[in-house]
């Protein structure tokens, strides 16, 4: 299990993508705090690392707000706090607020489940990489919640079957994947029918609809 005290900085080459992606999506300095992603490994665990970014003057500021491995029950956190539904960071380390906030704090801990951050993956392709997530067909995972997907993917190895054959909202769904794994004829109908699947169906309607065929 990763502590704190395994976090490293933030690579050269990893800044360097998210300067350039950041440039793409704001190509004026923009006063607001963004958020992307980049994965790592820290003693073998992969990790998610979540960066925020924001422009103050001429300036660039990037660091790094959240750590979450795959197999560590607590997220670590620095700078950041979640508000009335809103992740706040704050900058007084960089020098951009006169005096501190309650967000500004070194590293700590909570609970995962409150920092999943929605955000744009830097590499992406670092996953596949791994040997262990080398046939997860994670690069065709439509989302952004690698993290889950993958843990998912270590109990459940057919989910990488649906993520390829485009039912990526499917393949989270514990109800699904354990009737994939019992009926082969639930997994016919699905294959037949994933243009539908595939398009924002309810799981239960896709279960009650199976019913109705009689499979």
């Amino acid at each position: 299990m990763i502590t704190e005290f395994d976090i490293k900085p933030i690579t050269k080459n990893i800044l360097n993508k998210i300067k350039k992606l950041d440039l793409q999506e704001y190509p004026k300095p923009n006063g607001n705090t963004r958020f992307y992603k980049y994965f790592t490994q820290y003693k073998k665990e992969l990790c998610e690392v979540v960066i925020a970014v924001r422009n103050h003057y001429k300036n660039w500021y990037c660091k790094q707000v959240v750590i979450h491995g795959i197999h560590t029950d607590k997220v670590y956190l620095q700078d950041i706090g979640l508000t009335m539904g809103f992740y706040k960071v704050g900058w007084y380390r960089e020098g951009i607020s006169k005096y501190p906030h309650w967000t500004d704090y070194d590293w700590g801990y909570n609970d995962a489940k409150y920092f999943r951050i929605n955000a744009p993956i830097i590499n992406k392709e670092y996953i596949s990489k791994l040997e262990k997530y080398k046939y997860s067909a994670v690069d065709l995972y439509k989302y952004t919640d690698i993290l889950n997907y993958l843990k998912f993917y270590e109990k459940y190895p057919k989910c990488e079957l649906l993520v390829k054959a485009g039912m990526s909202n499917l393949a989270t769904s514990i109800q699904i994947l354990r009737l994939c794994e019992k009926d082969k004829n639930f997994c016919k109908w699905l294959y037949r029918n994933k243009d539908k699947a595939s398009s924002g169906y309810y799981i239960s309607s896709i279960i009650n609809e199976i019913g109705r065929a009689h499979v």
